[in-house]
């Protein structure tokens, strides 16, 4: 159903109201969406005033990259959420990372004195960060099961469970011995049990086509 309206977003500018029913549910799943894609826009633009303010070259392909290291404490429960999960896996990016560089000194230091590195399976590419960024790894069938209308956590954690410990059993995956909606990482600091509930409702952030104009209509600035 559509309504014809003039409308004000800050600024003078008239705009169409269109109005869809997309229910109470999936309103609150737009706001969401909405509130994400601000504060990712946000960071984006405090990136870059950081990067102009210490006097960095503007390169337009890597103007919202900023290199700041930032070791998280690597987080366990006894039975872990998605929030565990996403900082963990940065744990995960960042020892892959230090692991390589010091491997790669190691190998260079050696090879400078002329002594023979006999330790080729140090360093690498970590299997636990393969398990979550491979195509069909963990993430991808995140977004996959969030983008499907009758998506759930019940049916992820299958998918999950299906993939990686049922055919071709991955080295860093298991299942949970306690329930069947439980999964577990073997991060390399420990085992992990991660509960799936509320996985697909957090990933959710599709932002619909009309929210774009409403917000370039704005009369503030920063939006």
């Amino acid at each position: 159903m559509k309504r014809h309206a003039h409308m004000h977003c800050g600024g003078a500018l008239d705009l169409t109201l269109m109005v869809l029913h997309v229910g109470f549910r999936g309103t609150l799943q737009q706001r969401d969406a909405m509130a994400k894609e601000l504060y990712s826009k946000l960071l984006d633009w405090l990136i870059s005033r950081v990067n102009s303010s210490a006097g960095q070259p503007v390169n337009p392909n890597n103007a919202t990259n900023i290199s700041i290291l930032d070791v998280c404490g690597f987080q366990n429960a006894e039975v872990a959420s998605f929030d565990h999960l996403c900082v963990n896996y940065w744990n995960e990016k960042v020892h892959e990372f230090f692991t390589d560089r010091t491997v790669t000194s190691h190998v260079e230091t050696y090879k400078a004195e002329g002594l023979p590195w006999d330790r080729p399976n140090i360093g690498g590419p970590n299997p636990c960060v393969e398990l979550f960024e491979s195509k069909g790894g963990l993430l991808s069938m995140l977004e996959e099961e969030a983008s499907l209308p009758r998506g759930s956590d019940a049916k992820l954690v299958s998918r999950f469970h299906s993939a990686f410990a049922d055919s071709g059993p991955h080295k860093s995956y298991s299942r949970s011995r306690r329930k069947n909606d439980l999964f577990v990482i073997r991060h390399f600091v420990e085992d992990v049990s991660y509960s799936v509930d509320g996985f697909v409702e957090k990933a959710k952030d599709a932002v619909p086509p009309q929210i774009g104009p409403l917000l370039a209509a704005s009369g503030n600035s920063l939006l």
